[in-house]
């Protein structure tokens, strides 16, 4: 069996992070699969593990894009700006998508590094723009808003 170029692997790898970053954005996290992304390539499951050992990995192609797309959403300009226009990209699929799968790969039995850095930023860009506010009690309330936000229509209804 020949070995492809380097150049070569290098290109592939990329149009394979192109690929996963759209089924993520279109369709979310638990449709980025190994079975997915080799029915929309035509490549077999074993080649990608090649570029992507785990699932973890495939995290490696929404690196550098998530900051951007999260921050794209939201309004810095004072602390009720920031939550009304968090508010508002919840009910955007991509941004959706992008917080509920930060979440549970931060709270999960194996966190990744690249959402936790994902979340720092965060932090560190609410710490930055809103100097005199609570950072810590801000990520606190948008997180959380991000958690009730599907269930939002539950509560409404009566018992």
């Amino acid at each position: 069996m020949s070995r492809i170029p380097k150049q070569q692997k290098e290109e592939n790898y990329q149009k394979l992070n192109s690929v996963i970053l759209d089924v993520f954005l279109t369709e979310g996290w638990s449709k980025v699969t190994y079975e997915r992304i080799s029915k929309i390539t035509g490549l077999r499951k074993s080649t990608l593990q090649g570029y992507y050992p785990s699932k973890n990995d495939f995290l490696a192609a929404l690196q550098g894009n998530l900051k951007g797309l999260i921050l794209k959403e939201l309004d810095l300009s004072n602390k009720e700006e920031l939550l009304r226009s968090w508010d508002r990209a919840l009910s955007k699929t991509e941004f959706s998508f992008i917080i509920e799968m930060l979440i549970s790969r931060c709270i999960s039995s194996e966190p990744t590094p690249i959402a936790n850095q994902v979340m720092k930023s965060l932090y560190n860009i609410i710490a930055s723009s809103l100097p005199g506010e609570d950072s810590s009690n801000i990520m606190v309330h948008i997180l959380g808003s991000a958690v009730i936000a599907p269930l939002r229509e539950t509560f409404t209804e009566t018992v």
